[in-house]
């Protein structure tokens, strides 16, 4: 999944004149990567001033580390590491729990069906609630795969985390999510489009 209007030639040679002295060269990366970043950090934490703080401190980290970042791997993929990372940090080190994105309430991966469910505010809020539980690594698995349309290969990249390990993320979430929805949504409908897509995804 594409993070960066710019292609992976643009980065390298933007990058190469940040390091060259050319300091407005890093506006342009800014401006390339900030509206995605801005999307990711406020899916993760649900405050739009948290997630302002999150993107400023992504770029200075990058700035500052620039010189060590390696032409193998994307820019954008390195710089969305970095973010995940901060956001992980930030739960752990407040103790708060990341939330799951709601902008669209997840319904553009559940068909009609997950559509008419989500509909129902109250199961909505005990979905998002159960996703709130997660541990914060499953959960950030969980919405690189689920949510932001990543590939196990691609979390493992952003995440410095191996396929296996990411897999096992996924697994362990969903069998939480599993127990925790089959409670919930069976007390209104029955077995729902939720629990029947976490099961089989």
């Amino acid at each position: 999944m594409a993070l960066s209007p710019l292609t992976e030639q643009e980065e390298a040679v933007l990058v190469g004149r940040v390091l060259a002295g050319h300091s407005a060269a890093f506006g342009e990366l800014i401006d390339a990567h900030s509206e995605w970043m801005m999307r990711v950090a406020f899916r993760m934490t649900r405050n739009e001033a948290t997630s302002e703080e999150m993107v400023q401190e992504a770029f200075f980290k990058t700035w500052k580390s620039l010189d060590h970042w390696q032409p193998k791997a994307r820019l954008s993929t390195w710089i969305y590491r970095i973010l995940m990372n901060l956001c992980i940090d930030l739960a752990r080190k407040q103790q708060i729990h990341l939330v799951a994105p709601s902008d669209d309430d997840g319904t553009n991966k559940m068909g009609e069906d997950g559509r008419d469910l989500i509909e129902n505010h109250d199961i909505k809020e005990r979905v998002w609630q159960a996703i709130e539980q997660l541990p914060s690594r499953q959960k950030a698995a969980f919405i690189l795969c689920q949510y932001e349309g990543h590939s196990m290969a691609e979390a493992a990249d952003i995440m410095a985390s191996s396929i296996g390990a990411i897999e096992s993320l996924l697994i362990r979430a969903k069998m939480a999510l599993r127990k925790t929805l089959a409670n919930t949504a069976k007390d209104y409908i029955g077995e729902t489009p939720i629990t029947k897509k976490i099961k089989t995804t």
